[in-house]
């Protein structure tokens, strides 16, 4: 990830860490790390940054000039075995994370891994506190997107043939659109008005890129780009 200014750049290392750099020519480099599981990202001014824990199931929201956490966003991720929250084998995980807009909400996207439950939630960022629950779903692929006038919200989800994504009304927390069922959404992003939401799915049999209008649910276009494995 990138900050807005382009001088901070954040990336998560091979053994798990968060690292941080100044991306100018005479910046200093690597500025700062910590253990992280999960995905990242800037807040538009680029004075916050929300990474996951060492964990995977909590959120940290981190201020870019003190490098501090200055709250954290609690039980993001679902736990299957509480006693044992380092196994992979029994946790959920942290896996989409955005800011919105105007930096006052993050929305996160979490996976159970089919074991257990994951939602789609927006918490407020000030406080940590969670403000909704918009959508509770066995296996969410992130990621998680903000329309430009921050009124809607979509996520994508791998359902074995469900919905490849869905659009949510902010305000009012209600859905909006969902994307025509299909196998295995992966990634999703919204016009700057929200009037069309892209979703990329695995789909190996015909297009692999759909954009649809979240109003009228038309079909707008389709590519297809082939999975890289």
């Amino acid at each position: 990830a990138i900050d807005a200014s382009g001088t901070l750049g954040a990336g998560v290392a091979l053994d798990g860490d968060v690292v941080f750099w100044e991306l100018s020519v005479a910046g200093r480099g690597e500025i700062a790390a910590w253990p992280s599981i999960g995905p990242i990202a800037f807040s538009p001014d680029g004075g916050l940054l929300v990474t996951g824990d060492a964990a995977g199931s909590d959120v940290l929201v981190v201020d870019t000039t003190t490098w501090e956490p200055v709250s954290e966003l609690t039980g993001v991720a679902p736990y299957l075995d509480a006693s044992d929250s380092n196994s992979a084998a029994t946790r959920g995980a942290f896996v989409g994370v955005a800011f919105s807009p105007d930096g006052a909400t993050i929305a996160s996207t979490s996976s159970g891994f089919e074991q257990t439950t994951g939602a789609v939630a927006l918490w407020d960022v000030a406080s940590g506190n969670q403000l909704s629950t918009l959508l509770e779903h066995p296996f969410l692929k992130g990621p998680v997107a903000f329309s430009g006038d921050g009124r809607l919200v979509a996520a994508s989800a791998c359902d074995d043939h469900g919905p490849l994504a869905y659009v949510w009304d902010v305000d009012a927390g209600e859905l909006r659109f969902q994307a025509p069922p299909g196998w295995c959404g992966t990634g999703v992003d919204l016009s700057h008005d929200g009037a069309l939401v892209a979703v990329q799915s695995l789909r190996e049999d015909g297009p692999s890129v759909q954009v649809w209008s979240t109003t009228s649910g038309e079909l707008a276009m389709e590519a297809t780009q082939r999975p890289a494995w």
